[in-house]
């Protein structure tokens, strides 16, 4: 048994991609990896962090067709609070606090 699976990794909003007109276009066909952004986090607080990453968590899952995934990889800059944030968020959509 073969399965295809089409996905955009890496999707970047402060590359200028924006998420949800990306999932009216093309959710039917591809699936994406992403929701944790990276480049951008570095320069936002912990909280702003936290809901970044529930809004893009919120959107994918509306769409069936998401892998929450880092948008880039950690640099040294990132913030110890923020990783503090990710982590606990990510460990609190694991555990189904947020459907």
């Amino acid at each position: 048994m073969q399965a295809e699976l089409y996905v955009l990794q890496a999707f970047q909003p402060k590359s200028g991609n924006d998420f949800p007109p990306a999932y009216e276009k093309h959710g039917d066909r591809l699936a994406f990896a992403t929701g944790i952004d990276i480049q951008m986090g570095e320069q936002m607080s912990p909280q702003e962090m936290r809901e970044s990453i529930l809004r893009s968590y919120q959107i994918g899952k509306l769409h069936r067709r998401h892998m929450l995934a880092t948008t880039h990889m950690l640099q040294y800059i990132m913030p110890a609070e923020n990783l503090r944030a990710l982590f606990e968020t990510v460990r609190e959509i694991q555990a189904g606090l947020h459907g």
